[in-house]
């Protein structure tokens, strides 16, 4: 079908009826170069519009306008966003990852955020009148921001080549004509491996699907549309106030993500988890940096804090405030335990494992009398900039002494000693033991708690880390929460949640003690709960084993870092007995 006889369709009864379904990709993906990569059919900008037919009308249905305007404003783009990515894939084996799927991705993201804009306020503080004036122009300054949101991938994930290996000159031309004028019938793709995010590479594409006719439209009579559209296209910041359109297009492009995911779940019978989610995260770290005077480094009490060795981030009570802002950004899909985020940070390699394997590091800001756990971020540069305006790296190291447990890289007499675990941005990390104590540390340094408090010991595991392929072993005994229908139900939900982190083998949220199952209070509150609702709700179901000192507040001395929590009673956990406190070792007790 052409684009001029959808451009003249009067009717939506008169469209054909598009009998296409969506197919996961049959190609092998892991070949690179076109020699070994597997051909893929080109299709025009007439098939892509027809397969997308039902989604264009609901565009259209959403602008609310005439036919000849909407054909102006948004059909035009439209098809000039086809021309440009074609029949290309989003991602390798994530998102959209089928042939069209970007193409799709934009429609998606353009018709949410169209929608969106329709419930917005754009520039609160102009007068009635202008806000009236210029509401068109943010409504279809949104659905450009949304369309072209992932436009970058088109330019940063792959090589586009013909049969006879020729190069698509991606900033010269868009892909429609260029394969016309190669008269190629098939496109191979060359996958770059672990490609940066770097969104700003779509400025040189938009000129491609926007024209400077509608850009001149957008601008006129006003100082804002362009560059908060500009911005979110780009994912660069705003400095005159908040870039709502922005907000708007970031909420649409992770509902349409997780809705994609959730279809191929059902359609492939596996969960998977998406790959944008490690950019959304340093995103909420650096809006966290930059509005939370608890974010400030190297100040008393801050969750970031820049040193020799790194940048570090005390977890998990960075994990809490994380959470609260994607829950104030509704963001979809996006992880909602410590233990997700930690994984997804490190899936794309936002953050590192120490030597021994460890997510966790042991850390000492200055200031504190005892150690803290923090995530080590791989880049400083990643969380602010590389010289950050009256921030100065603390003159001393924060992790371990050369040489120690913790450290990140070993020694070079050590070469038998195993590489840290390398995480890909496509799948899940290996599920390594990743500890929430220090490792074991010769020292007789002290322990940084008061005199007069004598907190019991845990000693960490000497086991060496658990290798990939044995992972799947540990641990044996399944563990769950005993049902108690009088506790409260956001605090069984937790403890649920910190409980089966045992069963996961992964990130561990609690220690079995010889009197039963600890649980520090700030895995609670990186949940959301408060620690006094937490106590109060568990002690008066009698859940908790009473402190020596009195109370309910234990302290546990683990490998030099001492953590305050709560013993809850092995009667309220099963699979808690004889044989699952003697397997305790293997879980890191």
């Amino acid at each position: 079908m052409s684009i001029l006889s959808w451009l003249s369709w009067k009717n939506p009864d008169e469209v054909p009826a598009h009998t296409g379904t969506r197919q996961e990709p049959s190609l092998d993906k892991s070949q690179s170069g076109a020699t070994g990569a597997m051909p893929r059919p080109v299709q025009t900008t007439g098939d892509l519009l027809e397969d997308n037919r039902q989604l264009v009308e609901k565009i259209q249905l959403c602008y609310g306008c005439e036919e000849s305007a909407f054909n102006h404003d948004l059909l035009t783009l439209i098809a000039r966003y086809a021309d440009y990515v074609g029949a290309l894939p989003a991602s390798a084996d994530n998102y959209f990852a089928e042939d069209g799927g970007l193409f799709r991705l934009g429609l998606e993201t353009g018709f949410y955020a169209l929608q969106a804009a329709d419930t917005q306020i754009f520039g609160g503080c102009a007068t009635i009148t202008s806000r009236q004036h210029l509401e068109s122009r943010w409504r279809h300054a949104a659905f450009i921001a949304g369309m072209c949101a992932e436009l970058h991938r088109a330019l940063a994930i792959y090589t586009v080549r013909d049969s006879n290996s020729t190069t698509w000159p991606a900033f010269l031309c868009a892909l429609g004509p260029w394969l016309a004028e190669q008269e190629a019938k098939y496109v191979y793709l060359e996958w770059h491996p672990n490609p940066p995010v770097c969104r700003q590479l779509s400025i040189y594409a938009l000129p491609h699907v926007v024209p400077t006719s509608i850009l001149q439209h957008l601008a006129k009579d006003n100082q804002a549309v362009i560059p908060q559209m500009v911005a979110s296209i780009c994912g660069t910041v705003t400095f005159d106030g908040p870039n709502v359109l922005d907000q708007l297009v970031r909420r649409a492009v992770a509902l349409v993500v997780d809705k994609d995911l959730r279809e191929c779940a059902k359609r492939t019978g596996g969960a998977k988890p998406g790959t944008h989610l490690g950019q959304y995260l340093v995103d909420t770290m650096r809006r966290l940096v930059a509005s939370a005077s608890s974010w400030t480094p190297n100040i008393e009490k801050s969750r970031v804090w820049l040193a020799q060795d790194g940048l570090f981030l005390i977890w998990p009570n960075a994990a809490a405030d994380i959470i609260r802002q994607l829950d104030t950004e509704q963001l979809a899909g996006m992880p909602k335990s410590p233990e997700q985020i930690a994984n997804a940070l490190a899936a794309d390699g936002v953050i590192v494992a120490d030597r021994n394997r460890n997510l966790i590091w042991i850390i000492r800001p200055p200031g504190t009398s005892a150690n803290v756990q923090a995530l080590k971020f791989s880049n400083p540069a990643t969380l602010m900039p590389p010289e950050p305006h009256g921030i100065v790296a603390l003159s001393a190291n924060l992790g371990p002494e050369p040489g120690g447990a913790g450290q990140a890289t070993p020694p070079m007499e050590s070469p038998d000693m195993p590489p840290p675990p390398q995480y890909h941005a496509c799948h899940p990390p290996p599920p390594y033991q990743l500890s929430l104590l220090a490792p074991t540390v010769e020292t007789s340094a002290s322990t940084g708690h008061d005199s007069h408090r004598h907190p019991e010991k845990v000693s960490g595991s000497t086991k060496p880390p658990i290798s990939p392929d044995h992972a799947s072993a540990a641990p044996a005994t399944k563990y769950g929460l005993v049902d108690c229908l009088r506790l409260n139900v956001q605090v069984t939900a937790a403890l649920r949640d910190i409980i089966e982190s045992l069963n996961r083998g992964a990130y561990l949220a609690c220690r079995i003690v010889p009197s039963g199952l600890f649980i520090p209070a700030s895995c609670f509150t990186a949940r959301g709960i408060d620690t006094q609702k937490a106590a109060r709700s568990l002690a008066d179901v009698g859940m908790l084993i009473a402190a020596p000192a009195g109370g309910n507040l234990h302290e546990y001395e683990c490998d030099g870092a001492v953590e305050r929590g709560f013993i809850v009673a092995p009667s309220f956990i099963a699979g808690f007995n004889a044989a699952g406190l003697a397997s305790s070792e293997d879980l890191g007790a």
